[in-house]
């Protein structure tokens, strides 16, 4: 299949990489490109797109894409909070999305991992946490201009780690109730949270406390549940096969025409609740 890789950052990288070991044709497009995008994709067919651009622009190039029905994949989160005015825009394409029955899916890498299909789900009780110092995230740029440290970009680590909370809805279902404490504490970041602990309480009983930082000085990635009376601990090990799984899954989908399980509209469900838990 042929698809269209919009943002190559990082992560962007990794799925151009992923995608050709896989056998996909894909046009990788830069930030320095993104104003001829309207006209590289009238001028070529995708079979699908990719959206790995920074937080802020994800429900833009999302819309882009649901526009001329290909279906796409958009890195985690979907859109912020902050982003107030992206309201209308992102109910718009919950809509295209709807009345096309349009294949999509929101980054959700952590779901593909040994660790995650590993919990229990009738555990009554689960401790994560996810903690990394943000200057060493991404050593050739500055800390304080990417969008982890910038509100207006889409940053704090509440959302930058939805993953945790992302894979903790996975497993357990809708949530009854979540209460969080977002803090500065520090001078790591600009205008964002450096900390965020959440009590949720799942409507299938399962209760998880969820600690995230920009602080640790080592990467630090696990969770606990009960298992014979004592908090058993699973630390992550983190491996290019839960990208490349997360790729074939939704490549998978685009082909047998099957939506994903975590649409936009599924991720914009997690989102709401967890912007509702600190306001």
């Amino acid at each position: 299949m042929k698809g269209i890789l919009i943002g190559y950052g990082s992560i962007g990288k990794r799925h151009y990489s992923n995608l050709k070991n896989l056998g996909h044709d894909c046009i990788t497009i830069d930030i320095d490109q993104l104003n001829d995008l309207e006209k590289i994709l009238s001028d070529n067919v995708f079979d699908f797109g990719l959206i790995s651009t920074p937080n802020d622009s994800h429900i833009h190039y999302s819309v882009m894409l649901a526009k001329r029905n290909i279906p796409f994949f958009c890195e985690k989160p979907i859109y912020h909070p902050n982003q107030f005015e992206k309201t209308e825009e992102l109910r718009d394409l919950i809509n295209l999305c709807d009345q096309n029955s349009l294949v999509n899916m929101v980054g959700c890498n952590l779901r593909f991992t040994d660790e995650v299909k590993a919990i229990p789900n009738n555990t009554p009780y689960i401790n994560v946490y996810f903690g990394y110092n943000l200057k060493k995230w991404r050593p050739t740029q500055d800390h304080l201009q990417s969008y982890s440290s910038n509100k207006d970009m889409g940053g704090g680590i509440f959302f930058d780690a939805i993953h945790e909370l992302d894979y903790l809805y996975h497993k357990f279902g809708r949530i009854k109730s979540i209460k969080t404490n977002i803090n500065k504490f520090t001078t790591i970041t600009n205008d964002t949270e450096d900390v965020s602990t959440s009590r949720i309480i799942f409507e299938s009983g399962t209760i998880a406390d969820v600690h995230l930082n920009y602080l640790a000085e080592e990467y630090t990635r696990y969770y606990e549940f009960i298992n014979n009376d004592t908090l058993h601990r699973v630390n992550f090990t983190i491996k290019n096969d839960m990208y490349i799984e997360e790729i074939k899954y939704f490549t998978e989908c685009v082909l047998t025409k099957t939506q994903t399980f975590n649409t936009v509209k599924d991720a914009t469900y997690l989102i709401d609740k967890m912007k509702e838990s600190y306001e």
